[in-house]
């Protein structure tokens, strides 16, 4: 009898270490299946957020070629449109390297010519003051844009600080409507109310873009002309 009892316990004592061997098993292939799933959940996250920054770079991307095909468009118009600028409404027309950009919409360049440096304001527009809010963008905008390139002006008159007010191109682009749609100034009022300016200024007002973007605002104000918030602006 003990023999058969002992023969019992030791069956079960062997069912026993096999189940542990089994479940042991189970808990590692449970543990491995686990692993592989976080793995499969990382790789897909990962995937979504590669896909979702490749989106988004791909609409700015659409967004800035829409912008400067738009502006293409624009700038054609503008250079058709006979009855908007003639040819006697140029004092010269002219090349000059740009040194310096002191704000958004004025610089000075090193006049090709005569040698000799100037500075010059975009005609039409006004950018905000450097104290104002979006003043710093608009300046850099304005210098990524022509510092230290040769552009062509067409200068329109000498304003009353002796400085040359005039219509800049580089490359081929009109850098002051492009400034007004991209949202990096107003259409100077006092001084010009031409429809293909302020055709640039609703299109950065229609797209939310630059100073017209809520998020650049000084304390949720809306934006100021620049010579309502300085009465001594040029």
């Amino acid at each position: 009898m003990l023999v058969i009892n002992f023969f019992c316990v030791e069956i079960l004592g062997e069912m026993f270490m096999r189940i542990g061997k089994l479940y042991g098993l189970l808990v590692m292939a449970a543990v491995a299946l686990t692993m592989v799933g976080l793995s499969i959940l990382w790789l897909l996250d990962s995937h979504h957020e590669r896909t979702q920054v490749k989106l988004a770079q791909a609409t700015q991307k659409s967004g800035h070629d829409l912008l400067a095909a738009n502006m293409t468009d624009t700038v054609n118009s503008w250079q058709d449109e006979s009855s908007y600028v003639k040819y006697e409404d140029y004092v010269h027309y002219a090349s000059c390297t740009v040194l310096a950009v002191s704000t958004g919409d004025q610089f000075f360049c090193l006049d090709q010519q005569t040698g000799d440096k100037m500075k010059i304001s975009l005609f039409g527009i006004a950018a905000p003051q450097l104290s104002q809010a979006y003043g710093i963008n608009a300046k850099q905008a304005l210098s990524a844009k022509i510092l230290d390139r040769k552009i062509y002006y067409s200068q329109m008159y000498i304003d009353d600080y002796g400085n040359s007010s005039c219509v800049v191109y580089y490359n081929n682009r009109n850098i002051n409507l492009e400034m007004l749609a991209e949202g990096n100034a107003h259409v100077d009022s006092r001084y010009n109310n031409k429809a293909l300016y302020l055709e640039a200024q609703n299109y950065a007002v229609a797209n939310v873009v630059g100073l017209w973007n809520k998020r650049n605002w000084d304390h949720q104000r809306p934006p100021v002309k620049p010579w309502l918030f300085n009465p001594n602006f040029r």
